[in-house]
């Protein structure tokens, strides 16, 4: 009896234990997992959120060409602020969105978009000579100039990212952060875009934003 008890127990441990340690591991994934927050004001309606949202503008890009919110339709986005003739942020800014930008070069649903502040200045011909430093196509990223007004409302109110308004450089929006917007055009995710590995955190919560369309497209 004790031989064949051990069998069994032996048995138990090699089948049992494997199937119970898959539907574990099966339930943390899908309930444990924690998608990125939606950023919004949660003081209007108390234990609410009322999302942060990108809404509608028209600019022009480096190659002429008219950019407008529906550009980004169905898109997972990053966005910035610069301009092009400062002499040591935006150019560490600009290069470590490049590394982001190359990672999904060849990836469909990942657009970037770099707002120049300085609109006076930054003409599309500027632009265009700003953006071939980093030798990527238009449509993945976009850099795009317009109405100083516009530009810098949709950065405090859309954004909200810090602004000042004035004729000096230093009076520039300045904003060192990268914002991730969802395809529904909502801020999940605000980074300081000069940190070592930035390019890796938000590379991360973009395939995180992936997984929670895949898993909406399951459940709906």
């Amino acid at each position: 009896m004790t031989k064949k008890l051990g069998v069994i127990i032996t048995l138990i441990f090699l089948l049992v234990i494997p199937v119970l340690w898959v539907i574990l591991y099966k339930y943390k994934s899908e309930v444990v997992y924690e998608y990125l927050p939606v950023y919004g004001d949660t003081e209007t309606i108390p234990g609410d959120t009322i999302p942060y949202k990108i809404g509608e503008f028209s600019f022009i890009n480096q190659d002429g060409d008219s950019v407008n919110q529906s550009t980004f339709d169905n898109q997972i986005f990053v966005a910035n602020f610069f301009f092009a003739s400062c002499p040591d942020i935006c150019p560490e800014m600009n290069r470590n969105l490049s590394y982001l930008v190359e990672k999904f070069e060849n990836i469909p649903g990942v657009r970037f978009i770099s707002h120049t502040v300085n609109p006076e200045r930054d003409n599309v011909s500027v632009l265009k000579e700003y953006a071939e430093r980093f030798g990527f196509a238009t449509e993945k990223w976009q850099f795009v100039t317009g109405k100083k007004s516009e530009i810098y409302d949709l950065a405090q109110f859309n954004y909200r990212a810090l602004a000042t308004k004035g004729n000096r450089p230093a009076d520039f929006i300045h904003s060192e952060k990268f914002f991730l917007i969802d395809r529904e055009k909502r801020i999940r995710g605000i980074y300081e875009s000069r940190t070592h590995d930035v390019y890796r955190e938000v590379h991360e919560d973009i395939k995180m934003l992936f997984k929670e369309y895949k898993d909406k497209e399951r459940y709906d």
